[in-house]
């Protein structure tokens, strides 16, 4: 299956700050307290939406992450958002020029656990596999995220290399 995820912003994410895990930071505030571009003047609707797509193995639930300046091997310094798919798989995307559409890199992390309609009330269908957004520790460039089974046992912290 394949599903587009749209990137939305008002401009291109030209010296924004790190979002490295869900909720901006360590403490979950929600907060962006160092927003320079983005105010009420600039957020509506004709200042404001999706520049462009990216094609994913699966659903996504987990928030996209985004890291300024990351060294992208042959390709120099890039601005990158990484995102997590239902089908156990992490992408990590060009976040501003629309013509890089194939990912800087992707690794599946393991078989995805079907889920047929009547589990969890049908709010996952039809496979489980990265539904919590993974952390990213900038100062060792790797993706951390915490892999349960089917009941729910740890299976262990996975390492996917930024």
């Amino acid at each position: 299956m394949k599903i587009l995820f749209g990137f939305a912003a008002a401009i291109w994410l030209h010296a924004q700050v790190t979002v490295p895990v869900a909720q901006y930071n360590n403490l979950r505030t929600n907060a962006n307290l160092e927003e320079k571009i983005l105010n009420t003047s600039n957020v509506n609707p004709k200042q404001f939406g999706k520049l462009f797509t990216r094609k994913l193995d699966g659903y996504t639930y987990a928030l996209p992450l985004y890291v300024p300046n990351v060294s992208i091997p042959g390709k120099g310094a890039h601005n990158v958002v990484y995102v997590a798919t239902l089908h156990n798989t992490v992408y990590a995307f060009d976040a501003e020029n629309p013509a890089e559409g194939e990912p800087y890199w992707h690794v599946t992390l393991g078989p995805s656990i079907p889920f047929p309609p009547n589990t969890m009330l049908g709010y996952v269908q039809p496979e489980m596999g990265i539904m919590g957004t993974p952390a990213i520790d900038v100062s060792t460039g790797n993706v951390i995220r915490c892999c349960d089974d089917a009941v729910g046992q740890k299976r262990g912290t996975v390492f996917a290399r930024a």
